[in-house]
């Protein structure tokens, strides 16, 4: 059972990262494409929500983890014991946080750029 999570997890994060990297590119060079995935009436298309979905699970953990990396420096003892015990650092609760924010003003970005009107 613990394979198949795996494969699936593993599977997940491919496949968000290559909707990512699929909406990074397609934003500056088919701009066109991604207005596409809007219908005219303002409502997204059932294939761009689930693109941008994807696209945002995989920016939000590629900023959590950098944030992660960068809070490295915080002692680990600097931290907060949940109600069940558990002890958890400022920096992974910082790192996930801007990971969030982050992430989403990735590809909040990512679908604006894509939305100007061509010069």
């Amino acid at each position: 059972m613990k394979a198949a999570a795996f494969t699936i997890m593993i599977t997940l994060a491919v496949t968000s990262l290559a909707a990512l990297v699929h909406l990074q590119l397609a934003a500056w060079l088919f701009p066109t494409w991604v207005r596409s995935l809007y219908s005219p009436g303002g409502r997204y298309r059932t294939a761009g929500i689930v693109l941008q979905v994807l696209a945002w699970m995989a920016a939000a953990t590629i900023t959590g983890a950098g944030v992660a990396f960068m809070l490295s420096w915080m002692p680990s003892s600097w931290g907060s014991t949940s109600e069940t015990g558990e002890f958890t650092t400022y920096a992974e609760e910082l790192a996930w946080l801007a990971g969030l924010f982050m992430g989403s003003g990735w590809v909040w970005s990512l679908l604006n750029v894509a939305r100007r009107p061509s010069a």
